[in-house]
């Protein structure tokens, strides 16, 4: 195991190691609440013997539960992780974002850690969430703002889901994590160095500080108060030696 340098990380790696610890003397599984990237990667990072698993609820999910697994499941089995599902209905004519879902669940007395990912779309979001807060959603979510909502359960395999996604596409002058970051964030290369140095980018869900990591195909950035997105393609040359690349920004 390893501790991070930070007090309130290593507060966090020591409840994995008691869950990794209780699966063990237990022979069951032991879970986690909703992880934050951050914590994710922080997992990943003290724990490279694995003997664990993350599901969100779907296979992109950002925000997942932490799973100690004992020798009799297997990582890619995720029907026994306690993470329920919500469809929440309203009329397409209004605009709903993920900061209005977010608000009026919170304001059911909710606890962040309890909430997964919530994906909108238009006239429906889909909310991941603990099981045991699933009937206080689904009794007490009424209107989100001031619009009128409809909450069902639903099984999170029985109901589609999939990050909204946008195409950006330009020009870099190498894969490297900075210049692609540029591309992404539309900023100077100067802030993006900031923002990686200051620990707010993660690639493939763990912490990248450094600007001249090479980024490949289907590499997963995250951006703290940025977003996320992934590397759909790198290849090909401009006439001025830069390299194409397109980026698929979830939305």
């Amino acid at each position: 195991m390893r501790y991070p340098a930070a007090a309130e990380d290593q507060l966090f790696v020591r409840h994995v190691w008691d869950l990794l610890a209780r699966c063990r003397n237990r022979n069951i599984p032991q879970y986690s609440a909703f992880l934050t990237p951050h914590q994710r990667s922080l997992v990943l990072e003290s724990f490279p013997e694995g003997g664990y698993a993350f599901f969100g609820g779907y296979e992109e999910a950002e925000r997942v539960v932490f799973a100690a697994l004992p020798d009799y499941l297997a990582p890619e089995e995720t029907s026994h992780f306690p993470v329920a599902c919500a469809q929440i209905s309203y009329p397409g004519q209004y605009r709903l974002s993920h900061r209005d879902f977010l608000g009026a669940i919170l304001a059911l007395g909710l606890e962040r850690e309890t909430l997964g990912d919530i994906l909108v779309e238009e006239g429906r979001a889909v909310v991941f969430l603990q099981p045991h807060v699933l009937p206080i959603l689904l009794q007490e979510l009424v209107k989100v703002g001031s619009v009128g909502v409809h909450a069902e359960a639903g099984a999170p395999e029985e109901i589609a889901v999939k990050r909204q996604e946008v195409s950006l596409s330009g020009t870099v002058s190498s894969p490297r994590l900075d210049s692609v970051l540029a591309l992404f964030l539309r900023i100077s290369r100067e802030k993006v160095k900031e923002l990686i140095a200051g620990g707010s980018v993660m690639v493939n869900h763990r912490e990248e500080r450094r600007a001249d990591c090479l980024l490949k195909e289907q590499d997963i950035l995250s951006v703290r108060g940025f977003g996320r997105g992934r590397v759909e393609s790198v290849g090909g040359q401009s006439r001025k030696g830069r390299i194409f690349i397109e980026i698929k920004k979830s939305v």
